[in-house]
């Protein structure tokens, strides 16, 4: 390792949990789609994405929001 590289933990840690979010997006859609079309068939499958997709609607406008608010507490720490 070399010593003049410092290490960022926290955007290591922010990165960690933005590709655990989205691995365990990608299991909940592919498996349970997958389940939801192999016992109910296509059209089913089809219903319950449309489901996963209105159900990000609410976490993407949250995830906005902090990420706007995020932005406004370190444009206010830096003056």
């Amino acid at each position: 390792m070399s010593e003049g590289r410092g290490r960022d933990l926290r955007r290591y840690a922010a990165g960690t949990q933005v590709r655990l979010g989205v691995g365990a997006a990608l299991i909940l859609t592919l498996v349970g789609g997958g389940i939801i079309y192999l016992f109910y068939g296509p059209r089913a499958a089809l219903g319950a994405l449309a489901c996963l997709l209105v159900m990000l609607i609410p976490v993407a406008l949250i995830a906005l929001w902090l990420w706007g608010l995020e932005r406004i507490v370190r444009r206010a720490g830096d003056g």
